[in-house]
């Protein structure tokens, strides 16, 4: 999440896990209550669809493109 969070304005959307023991809780809570795992697919694919999609892509390199070229 820290190279997201230095190109884009908002935090990948995810579960920050670093342990097997924190995965294992994880994969518990899913199992427990599925919309949690749900709504994090539709969190994803909005960011996926707002920063990461082909379009957005090409926009953010034409800014880039226009700040090096003035």
């Amino acid at each position: 999440n820290d190279l997201f969070g230095q190109r884009f304005s908002e935090p990948l959307p995810g579960f920050d896990v670093k342990t097997p023991e924190q995965i294992a809780e994880h994969l518990i809570s899913f199992e427990r209550n599925p919309k949690l795992l749900a709504d994090m697919g539709h969190k994803s694919r909005a960011y996926a669809t707002q920063f990461l999609s082909p379009q957005s892509m090409a926009q953010q390199l034409l800014d880039k493109w226009e700040i090096c070229n003035v």
